[in-house]
């Protein structure tokens, strides 16, 4: 098994070396993880090996593969030991996390059981409040974050990311005198990178155009479907709002063709479509988001 792990390695090598296409790489990382699963006998090993697995399809936009490989080791993983318990959870979490993005409900529930049995892991605590956001449940994200980095501010250690949701739900849901944003502009090294796309998202919504555009100057594209696909919608939203709706709308189907998942992006397009009296694209693109919700 760990041979194949490492040709599974090798073969992402080939790609950021330009040395093979990016659909063959994920061919191969993907045949070799599945026989790696296949042989490994150790438990901690083989939870690592599914970590792996589904983390290739999320990089790579292939959403749904990512869940159902999640949602299996969270059903059928091994349990014999706290270790492999909590790798089960985080199966169970990733896979909650993904199907809230694309507007799943039951997620929300599924998240809140296990933040429930592990208030400390902070991590999941972000999962549960993008899930909450995703369903329009902004009073509730905040007061979740805010429980947790009322702990974490008494001993010093505030994070910046809780910051920046608790700043997404006040604008999501009306309020848009956002006082935290100047401390976020301040912090912004500080965030990861998909965190500081979030960020110029906000910027972008609440017309701090300039400050946006600076802030996504600074930050350099990846070889990775997934982050690539927020990229190009964050580019894209900011492009709109500066005025430039014919490069958005560029952006946007860009954004589409990396992650057919990313459903917001699906409704900017339809939205500028619509507003261009472009009926006819703007339906077909309805039609093909309703299938792909259809199908989930």
């Amino acid at each position: 098994a760990p041979i194949y792990v490492g040709y599974a390695n090798l073969a992402a090598a080939k790609f950021s070396k330009n040395l093979i296409s990016q659909q063959d790489a994920v061919l191969a990382q993907e045949k070799y993880l599945k026989e790696a699963q296949q042989l490994e006998h150790d438990y901690s090993e083989g939870a690592r090996i599914n970590s792996l697995l589904r983390e290739l399809y999320r990089k790579n936009g292939m959403i749904t593969k990512g869940i159902l490989v999640a949602e299996d080791y969270g059903k059928n993983g091994p349990s014999v030991s706290t270790y492999l318990r909590d790798r089960k959870d985080d199966a169970v979490a990733y896979a909650a996390n993904l199907k809230a993005s694309l507007g799943s409900n039951e997620s929300v529930a599924t998240l809140k059981y296990i933040v429930g049995q592990k208030p400390q892991n902070f991590e999941l605590r972000n999962m549960y409040a993008d899930a909450l956001m995703e369903n329009n449940q902004y009073k509730e994200a905040i007061e979740t974050i805010n429980e947790a980095q009322r702990i974490l501010a008494a001993s010093g250690n505030a994070r910046l990311d809780y910051t920046l949701r608790i700043a997404e739900a006040n604008y999501l849901s009306g309020n848009t005198a956002n006082n935290l944003i100047p401390e976020l502009i301040k912090g912004n090294a500080k965030l990861r990178d998909n965190e500081k796309l979030r960020l110029i998202r906000l910027l972008a919504n609440t017309n701090q155009l300039e400050q946006a555009r600076k802030n996504f100057s600074e930050i350099k594209p990846i070889t990775e479907a997934f982050y690539m696909a927020d990229y190009d919608y964050t580019n894209g939203l900011l492009t709109e709002k500066e005025g430039n709706k014919t490069v958005a709308i560029a952006l946007y189907k860009k954004a589409i063709d990396a992650n057919p998942y990313l459903f917001k992006a699906y409704n900017s397009l339809i939205a500028s479509y619509t507003s261009n009296g472009q009926t006819k694209e703007a339906d077909e693109l309805k039609s093909k988001l309703s299938s792909l919700k259809t199908a989930l």
